[in-house]
């Protein structure tokens, strides 16, 4: 599925309304967010409501969804209000959904998760943050929303990292089977111990496994600098 390509600049962000902003570090984790709408302007090429979802160039989810797009976990069957992905100096920085309504009935709900757990399966990716609270409507038909959320089954346990956690139990025992089946067949299967807490750790093998997301740690000196800049929302384009 092609997806337009926006630029952040194409947005006025005094214009955009405020649905939802999330200001946060955790150590030198960037988890900041921001939901932004559209207003209608029929004299502009945003005559119809748009929700763009913005984040820093340090957040640590930052280019989670351009691969669940490239794996084909996102198209217009699982996310059909997607329309566009946000940029801004190359870098991503969101994307863009039209309008969606909540699910009032929830009689969509087995067939899409089921076809959730086929693309799942199919691609090697779960989207963690998948419950029927990261669903809404678009055109009557299911759109999944937080699409950042998304990581390959083999960094399950890297979860505890990022300071996430799955919202579905029932979709969180799939991927726990999912993965236990991988590593039965394989010979590098990491240890993993649970601490008194509930807390897991991992051997220093599988710790290994999340090097590669160590880009999204800032230095000390650009995280002291994007905290005090991202304060409000109207400062995102210049960083």
């Amino acid at each position: 599925m092609n997806y337009e390509i926006f630029q952040l600049t194409d947005f006025d962000l005094t214009r955009l309304d405020v649905v939802q902003e999330y200001v946060r570090w955790i150590d030198d984790q960037d988890h900041s967010r921001w939901v932004l709408r559209t207003r209608r302007e029929p004299s502009s090429f945003l005559n119809k409501e748009l929700y763009v979802k913005i984040w820093n160039p340090t957040y640590v989810r930052r280019d989670n969804i351009l691969e669940g797009i490239h794996v084909g976990f996102y198209d217009k069957q699982t996310t059909p209000a997607l329309t566009g992905i946000l940029f801004h100096k190359g870098i991503c920085r969101g994307y863009v959904t039209h309008k969606c309504s909540r699910y009032w009935r929830r009689n969509w709900e087995k067939d899409f998760y089921s076809l959730i757990q086929k693309r799942t399966a199919r691609t090697g990716h779960f989207a963690y943050q998948y419950s029927r609270y990261h669903v809404m409507r678009y055109k009557n038909q299911p759109s999944m929303i937080d699409l950042e959320g998304i990581y390959p089954i083999d960094e399950l346990y890297n979860l505890i990292n990022y300071h996430s956690k799955f919202d579905d139990k029932h979709y969180e025992s799939y991927i726990t089977d999912l993965y236990s089946k991988r590593y039965q067949r394989s010979a590098e299967r990491p240890q993993i111990q649970t601490t008194e807490n509930g807390a897991i750790e991992r051997g220093t093998h599988f710790l290994w496994r999340g090097v590669r997301f160590l880009w999204n740690q800032p230095r000390a000196f650009l995280r002291e600098k994007l905290q005090e800049k991202t304060l409000s929302h109207l400062n995102l384009i210049e960083i």
